[in-house]
């Protein structure tokens, strides 16, 4: 059943994936497949068209599944998996206009990453949850909250370019530019292969905000090119079109303004 959903939502068969998820969880004992069968039933009703017919009547049974899972977390399942299903329920409640309700499951999924992370027996295990805390503070729109864990992740693992990449989207969200672009050299120098492409994206969005698309426009360039010496195996096509996509949306360089310094 979980792979003949996943199946499903890899083909964005929505309509499928939400209903075979609804007429069969029932069916399902209470294991790690249960979690999942609700959670990409959920998400598949959620990437339906608003006006699509049945829509709300699929959403609504899952949404109280996935509640109901929440609220017990009964199922012996990661708990990264558990963050994702809170980080479902929150899309899906953004999505209705339930800013209340989403705002709410938000404050559960930063308070339940809190929980675990505090558990963590190394700054490793710790940072496991970096990603996911970073994202429930955006929902909440937090960011800052975000960033004595990552300064602790990067200190504890200096080599790794997880950290500084997630600090440089805290930072460009708090509006930090200068800081959020140290932390794109820091973690560009760290990272190797197709990992440095979200990284050149991240950097040309805080460029692009400062106020210097041609900046941001050398970035992707220069990310283009790097994609282009990787393994065919790795240039991932949707990462591509998504840099390709990004660079023909910065504006066109006014040719009698001289772009701004960025380092």
């Amino acid at each position: 059943m979980e792979l003949w959903i996943d199946a499903l939502f890899e083909l964005k068969q929505w309509e499928p994936c939400a209903r075979t998820a609804l007429a069969e969880r029932e069916k399902l004992p209470r294991v790690p497949a249960y979690l999942d069968v609700v959670g990409m039933g959920l998400s598949c009703a959620g990437e339906l068209p608003k006006d699509a017919p049945g829509r709300a009547g699929l959403i609504a049974p899952l949404e109280k599944a996935a509640d109901e899972l929440l609220a017990k977390r009964d199922v012996a399942i990661a708990a990264d998996d558990y963050s994702g299903l809170f980080g479902t329920v929150v899309d899906v409640r953004e999505d209705r206009g339930d800013a209340e309700g989403a705002r709410a499951t938000a404050e559960r999924w930063a308070a339940y990453l809190e929980e675990q992370a505090a558990k963590a027996p190394t700054p490793e295990a710790r940072a496991v949850f970096d990603p996911h805390r970073l994202t429930a503070y955006q929902k909440l729109k937090q960011p800052e909250r975000a960033l004595p864990m990552l300064q602790a992740s990067e200190k504890a693992l200096p080599d790794d370019f997880n950290p500084p990449a997630r600090l440089a989207v805290a930072y460009r969200d708090l509006g930090r530019f200068d800081e959020a672009l140290a932390a794109t050299d820091r973690a560009l120098a760290r990272a190797r292969g197709p990992r440095k492409l979200r990284i050149y994206s991240t950097r040309a969005a805080v460029q692009e905000k400062k106020g210097d698309p041609a900046a941001a426009r050398r970035t992707l360039d220069d990310a283009l090119a790097f994609a282009a010496t990787l393994p065919r195996a790795q240039q991932y096509e949707g990462l591509l079109s998504s840099l390709k996509k990004q660079r023909d949306g910065l504006k066109a360089p006014d040719a009698a303004t001289p772009p701004a310094r960025t380092r």
